[in-house]
């Protein structure tokens, strides 16, 4: 072999240490996107640890594979037929709002096949339970809150124990059977029909004491004048509109009652 063919040779297993080097370097390294955390499988076997989110060089075995879970929140709908305390059927369409916990990331790879049906079974049987305790009205009406936080309660401990954290569960519709329902409708109008008499009636009640309080205004008020208004303060009274009638610029005869029995109204003469 000459020195050609050995340098040819040279060239070529430096090339191909190079390309390896290259694609160790590359082939370690790991890219995990915003929202997400990177878990790393060897040929099936998974590493306890996590990858946050960012370039990570030389993070991992050349060979094993990075799979990426977002953390970011998510709503999945589920809708189930439970019964509620009086054992009514009852269909409800629920809201589950959850984000998997960073940390727990490579336990929920390695053991949760589908996250969204393994919450599902879990909301499932917490439903029946939760809704056992109420009656329907309480689901359709004003208690619908406080059936979701049971729900809530219920699941949070078993989900958080494998990593799956519950950010809020809410019931977005309640099927009632027809004659509940109908029933229901029809208590909740008699109860508005009641609140808006009872309105009505403060009004009035309202209306009716503003009059009294007239009333009684308005006869204090005579009863004052009657007892002040003397037939000696009447002549003063007179008098003194009489002077201002005589000084007025008009050219203007007054005739007065002078007796007691013409006692009365002036007659007032205007000249022009």
């Amino acid at each position: 072999m000459d020195k050609t063919d050995k340098k040819i040779i040279s060239i070529i297993v430096i090339s191909i240490m190079g390309f390896i080097g290259l694609w160790t370097v590359f082939a370690s390294a790991v890219h995990v996107g915003a929202g997400e955390v990177g878990v790393i499988d060897m040929f099936g076997t998974v590493e306890e640890r996590e990858v946050e989110s960012g370039w990570h060089w030389f993070a991992k075995h050349p060979l094993a594979g990075v799979h990426t879970m977002s953390v970011k929140q998510k709503s999945i709908q589920e809708s189930a037929t439970v019964p509620s305390s009086e054992g009514a059927s009852v269909k409800v369409d629920v809201s589950i709002i959850y984000n998997i916990l960073p940390d727990r990331a490579d336990y929920i790879y390695r053991e949760i096949q589908d996250i969204d049906s393994y919450i599902k079974t879990l909301f499932r049987s917490a439903m029946r339970d939760s809704s056992a305790k109420y009656e329907a009205k309480a689901m359709y009406t004003e208690m619908r809150e406080a059936v979701a936080l049971d729900i809530k309660d219920s699941i949070t401990p078993q989900l958080e124990a494998v990593g799956i954290y519950v950010v809020d569960i809410k019931l977005r519709n309640v099927e009632l059977p027809a004659k509940i329902k109908d029933s229901i409708d029809e208590k909740l109008k008699a109860e508005q029909e009641a609140q808006k008499m009872e309105f009505i009636l403060d009004k009035e009640r309202m209306e009716a004491e503003r009059k009294v309080v007239e009333a009684e205004g308005i006869a204090t008020a005579q009863e004052i004048i009657n007892r002040e208004l003397t037939p000696e303060y009447i002549q003063y009274l007179a008098i003194q509109m009489y002077k201002t009638l005589a000084d007025s610029p008009n050219t203007t005869f007054i005739i007065v009652p002078t007796s007691n029995e013409g006692a009365g109204m002036p007659l007032i003469l205007n000249a022009n």
